[in-house]
């Protein structure tokens, strides 16, 4: 398991990338972000947190309109 802290300015997008031989947990302690896993994309917002499964492709990016961290 994997884990840090990855903050987003506006309009920022983490490039795709695989997970590799670690699973990697995001939590939203503020802002909302979108995020792709495979083929799946989602918004999530304040709160909220997911999981990308090890060697699963993932892209998180903040939206136009706030600042993820």
């Amino acid at each position: 398991m994997t884990c840090g802290v990855l903050s987003l300015p506006r309009g920022a997008e983490k490039p795709n990338r695989n997970s590799d031989q670690s699973s990697m947990a995001f939590h939203v302690i503020y802002g909302c972000v979108r995020a792709t896993v495979h083929k799946t994309t989602f918004v999530l917002k304040t709160g909220a947190h997911f999981v990308v499964p090890r060697g699963e492709k993932n892209s998180p990016c903040s939206p136009s309109c706030a600042v993820c961290v």
